[in-house]
């Protein structure tokens, strides 16, 4: 190698060898960030959504940050859904953080924030003066629809079960969709069946309305029919994902079968 030669590869050498290394350090102190930020992510405390309490210091609706201490008096109970959607009944006496052993975890879907929406919104749905559509009727399974009720109606694996209070005897079962051609559907509704199928002559399509009513009875109601896709994980992300479909009535149901039984 010549000296001229020699001389540009030590000038090579000296711009590109720097440039290498800087690149190098500036790899390992983006990795030493991201390293150092993690556990800050991972660190966020869950929070726990208050569904049924009688302790004065925790209304039901109320959010709680897992990571802050709580007192909970001996014979009080709070009852909690977790951001995974399963429950938690804390009885007292209860000193400490809610996290406890189950640890901090990263932040989970918007379940805790929307169960909250719905019981506030829910509240004032409830109080004196407000109008609700239909006749509120309490069953075991917030997905039979009740003859008698209006409004939005959830329904799960494309298919719906009616129910009626008295099956004393035979009835006309009058179904009929909206906007559509078809004529009116009748069945009959054989007497010492609380339930029966959705007629098959009245498919049920996502967004439509349908009247229903009992020959004989009182005035058809309208139900506007919302098809839901796929199951849910818990019963809280079944009831958030009834109220995000503005099922409030079956969301309101549904909430009943988390509550303790004593």
């Amino acid at each position: 190698m010549t000296n001229k030669e020699c001389r540009q590869s030590e000038r090579l050498s000296f711009h590109t060898g720097p440039g290498r290394y800087m690149l190098r350090l500036g790899k390992i102190i983006i990795a030493a960030l991201a390293l150092a930020l993690l556990p800050i992510v991972s660190a966020v405390a869950n929070q726990f959504f208050v569904i049924d309490s009688t302790s004065p210091n925790f209304l039901t609706g109320a959010i709680i940050d897992g990571a802050k201490p709580v007192s909970i008096a001996e014979g009080e109970r709070v009852t909690l859904v977790t951001e995974d959607g399963n429950t938690r009944t804390i009885r007292g006496p209860f000193n400490g953080a809610l996290e406890g052993d189950q640890g901090k975890g990263e932040k989970k879907s918007g379940l805790i924030k929307t169960l909250a929406k719905f019981v506030e919104s829910d509240r004032v749905r409830s109080k004196p003066g407000a109008v609700r559509g239909g006749t509120t009727a309490t069953l075991d399974d917030p997905f039979l629809l009740p003859i008698g009720i209006g409004g939005r109606f959830c329904v799960r694996d494309g298919s719906v079960t009616l129910w009626r209070p008295d099956a004393s005897e035979d009835k006309t079962l009058i179904v009929k969709q909206f906007g559509g051609q078809a004529n009116r559907v009748k069945i009959v509704w054989p007497a010492g069946d609380n339930q029966i199928a959705w007629p098959a002559g009245a498919p049920l399509k996502d967004g439509k309305k349908y009247a229903i009513r009992l020959r004989g009875g009182a005035s058809a109601r309208q139900i506007h029919v919302v098809l839901l896709n796929g199951g849910a994980p818990t019963t809280a992300h079944e009831i958030a994902r009834l109220a995000d479909h503005e099922c409030f009535r079956q969301a309101r149901s549904l909430l009943q079968t988390l509550l303790p039984g004593d």
